[in-house]
């Protein structure tokens, strides 16, 4: 103990020390402007320590080595305090009990350093506990906050902090910073990555974060993710989102929904479901439990909804639905528009079936179990259907295959076949089979191998072996009707 001054107070074990006064014991060391000491008894310990003004210090673990491991490298410094009471166990002169203050619109701050790893608690007041001379664990209060700087595996610096009114922390046996629990507008911030909660639990050790709120919301220069709990995998940014998502997805083309019809139109990609997984770089996302997707009037609906921008690859499973509707130019295009007068609004494809697959290097979409695409009432089913999209990310071709059934109630029509290619721009379905089979309301049936219906009028012309129009006089087309505003598969 060094110090300008000192006076000892001998019945009553008291010391007092002041002017640059420094403590020392071992590696252990506090200064501050003055200190009040208590001995023991037979005064050859100290019971009990207080510390005012300018207060600093550093402490290392007593804890024993295992046999065959280094010792731990980490150092616990201290700073910025005003107020510094010690409560020692006297056999040993054992720190226990420790209570840091900071002066009115100050803070203390606790750095733990080691392994290439520096972790800074700073808090108005720190309440802690002290085990073989380190702290193993804390209360924190008054605008808590928690910093970790490290180095990657690419050797950049990687830097996280979250802050709360209120913490709680735990440490490592030689004295780093581990766990912290905050509590009260807590914010987190790992790179690029937001989460804001009412309660956040950080496990510093695992690269982990549990954040619970109302909601929590997670938030990154590609979208934003809100649900009551998360878990944040630090090491790899991955949220796991549970409980009722809602997620907004600005960076389309950046996610493996780029270049499918629900990516069409301005604005984010909105997502609804029950749990999710999103992964920041590279990007993917799994939604589960009652997905609902959308961006504009262009919707998908499923069990769950998977997507890898890294392997180019877009999955839908357990019974999928999509609703796309066609632009206006599309729809004129296909002379739905209406010439210069402003067209009505085109009507939607919508398709059902068990699975979606998507991959935007083929630019195709993938329907296959029960496929069932419907528009104004007219429905093709099939068991596979390959939608080939264009540039605008609209269908240019439709291709269903598989026990295929053309149905037109408005006309009494039905077409089976094995196979339907629709080519949207002609507006014409191409039905081929061995044979296929066509019958109207009447009951009447006409076979062949190729049946081309007309989508517009609903109008069919039917070909057999020779390659010649057949159609019965039961079978002629009804009057050519007033052409609706769309057509199966249009867009």
């Amino acid at each position: 103990l060094t110090s300008q001054r000192l006076i000892y107070d001998r019945p009553q074990h008291w010391l007092r020390v002041e002017g640059g006064a420094r403590l020392r014991r071992g590696q252990d060391r506090l200064n501050a402007v003055r200190i009040y000491g208590n001995l023991s008894d037979d005064e050859t310990s100290l019971t009990f320590v207080h510390a005012f003004w300018a207060i600093d210090g550093e402490t290392h673990s007593t804890a024993p080595i295992a046999p065959g491991k280094a010792p731990a490298p980490t150092t616990v410094r201290f700073k910025g305090g005003n107020d510094l009471a010690v409560l020692f166990q006297p056999q040993g002169n054992e720190a226990r009990r420790v209570e840091y203050e900071a002066p009115a619109g100050g803070r203390v701050q606790l750095d733990s350093a080691g392994g290439g790893i520096l972790r800074t608690l700073t808090a108005r007041r720190l309440e802690g506990t002290l085990e073989n001379g380190v702290l193993n664990a804390a209360d924190a209060m008054g605008g808590v906050e928690i910093r970790e700087v490290s180095r990657g595996p690419d050797g950049r610096t990687l830097q996280r902090q979250g802050t709360g009114q209120r913490g709680a922390a735990t440490f490592r046996a030689d004295g780093q910073l581990a766990a912290l629990s905050l509590d009260n507008n807590v914010v987190y911030h790992d790179g690029q990555v937001t989460a804001t909660g009412n309660h956040g639990a950080l496990d510093m050790e695992q690269g982990r974060g549990d954040f619970v709120g109302n909601p929590v919301v997670v938030t990154s220069d590609r979208g934003r993710i809100e649900a009551p709990r998360m878990v944040y995998n630090t090491d790899q940014q991955i949220v796991n989102a549970r409980g009722g998502v809602k997620a907004l997805l600005t960076k389309v083309e950046e996610t493996a929904l780029a270049g499918t019809p629900i990516a069409q139109g301005q604005g984010p990609v909105h997502v609804e479901s029950q749990e999710a997984f999103w992964r920041q770089q590279p990007s993917s996302f799994v939604f589960r439990g009652d997905v609902r997707a959308w961006r504009g009037d262009n919707l998908l609906l499923a069990p769950e909804l998977r997507g890898d921008k890294a392997a180019d690859q877009l999955t839908a499973t357990g019974g999928v639905k999509t609703l796309f509707y066609p632009t206006q130019e599309q729809a004129k295009q296909a002379g739905t528009g209406g010439g210069k007068t402003p067209a009505a609004k085109p009507t939607p494809i919508q398709a059902a079936a068990s699975e979606l697959q998507y991959t935007q290097k083929s630019g195709v979409l993938i329907y296959t179990g029960n496929v069932r695409v419907d528009q104004e009432g007219k429905t093709i089913t099939c068991q596979k259907l390959e939608v080939d999209l264009g540039p605008d990310h609209q269908a240019k071709t439709m291709i269903c295959t598989g026990d295929v059934k053309v149905n037109d109630p408005k006309v009494g029509r039905k077409i089976e076949g094995q196979k339907a290619v629709y080519q949207v721009s002609q507006r014409q379905v191409d039905i081929t089979g061995e044979p296929v089979t066509m019958n109207d309301k009447e009951g009447n049936q006409v076979r062949g191998k190729r049946v081309l219906y007309y989508v517009d009028d609903g109008r069919a012309v039917v070909q057999g072996k020779e390659g010649e129009a057949n159609p019965p006089p039961a079978m002629t087309a009804p009057p050519k009707p007033p052409k609706p505003p769309g057509g199966v598969g249009e867009g």
